[in-house]
């Protein structure tokens, strides 16, 4: 979604954004993408269909207008805090709802449409592409999809400009004025490929490499492991600051003269005395030696789902390099 304070995009009735990246780049950065994240599987690129990638043109409906968000006191609702007004150019996928998944249909929503991109739509900017039908009405989509989530964009959005969280303070009403409703072809490269039987996709902006978006499998027994191990740690680590916490206010509490030889033992010593400086001691080394043990756990799991990845990685890349190079070489011989 873009917002903008006056300007507006020059879309036609039917209008299109060429593709400015080719397939190379394309897969290049949704194997990186791919390859990112801590519970991310290792063998996640011994797919064989993760090497196909297919351009497409997305139908979608970019509706451009006006939104007024009022907040409001949610201990007093009646009372107007501020209200915030901006322009928007919202970009919604209208196409067959099976050929694309509800985090790619987001990550579409929060595209960024510059003025300067949009051409007016011809049949010679879809060649060697496969265009999508336009499937959707745009009352039902704006109303049924679009709406909602153009709404949890602008919230996010109105979020950011606050240095502390408004949500437990303010309550968000959002008022949507649409200027026009036009249709438009987005650019964009996609990968279908299979984990464990399980269909996922990701997709590439065509006018920025670097914006890549979709679903990717997780390898569930080692996010179990480190999900597990990342409880214990917090729990020490909790347990710790308690444990100080408490100590600092023993001592504080406790009088000099109080302190009794007598009663100096290791587990039922008073507060204060040698022994029970040192059942303290035993008590933070178990805690630090326990976090110690889980951090080292958990970062022991990432980096080996990281080197596997890591490794196809390269092979892949090695492989789209030299791709690249023979495609160059065939252009300049034609």
């Amino acid at each position: 979604m873009q917002q903008t304070n006056t300007n507006k995009t020059s879309a036609k009735s039917k209008s299109i954004i060429n593709f400015t990246i080719s397939d190379i780049e394309a897969k290049e950065y949704a194997l990186k993408w791919l390859c990112a994240g801590e519970y991310t599987a290792g063998d996640i690129l011994f797919s064989e269909d993760i090497d196909k990638i297919t351009a497409l043109y997305i139908p979608c409906f970019l509706y451009e207008g006006e939104y007024t968000c009022n907040l409001y006191s949610k201990s007093n609702k009646s009372r107007l805090v501020e209200s915030i007004s901006c322009s928007f150019c919202f970009p919604y996928y209208a196409g067959e709802k099976s050929e694309i998944d509800t985090a790619a249909k987001k990550f579409i929503a929060s595209r960024n449409i510059r003025p300067n991109e949009i051409k007016e739509f011809n049949g010679d900017y879809n060649k060697n592409t496969k265009t999508l039908v336009l499937f959707e009405n745009k009352k039902e989509v704006w109303i049924n999809e679009a709406r909602k989530e153009l709404s949890e964009l602008v919230k996010k959005n109105i979020t950011k400009q606050f240095s502390y969280n408004i949500n437990p303070i303010y309550e968000m009403e959002i008022d949507f004025k649409i200027s026009t409703i036009s249709e438009i072809y987005l650019p964009y490269w996609k990968i279908d490929y299979f984990y464990n039987t399980n269909a996922y996709s990701v997709i590439i902006d065509g006018t920025n490499k670097t914006s890549v978006g979709g679903t990717k499998p997780e390898d569930e027994a080692s996010k179990s492991k480190i999900v597990k191990n990342k409880r214990i740690r917090k729990f020490a680590l909790y347990a710790i600051l308690t444990w100080l916490i408490w100590g600092i206010i023993s001592l504080c509490i406790t009088k000099l003269a109080d302190y009794s030889i007598a009663f100096d033992n290791l587990f039922i010593s008073p507060r204060g005395g040698f022994n029970f400086t040192i059942r303290n001691l035993l008590v933070f080394s178990a805690f630090a030696i326990t976090m110690g043990i889980t951090s080292r756990k958990i970062n022991k799991t990432t980096d080996r789902l990281a080197a596997k990845r890591f490794r196809n990685l390269q092979t892949r890349l090695d492989i789209i390099k030299t791709e690249h190079m023979y495609q160059s070489e065939s252009n300049r011989n034609v």
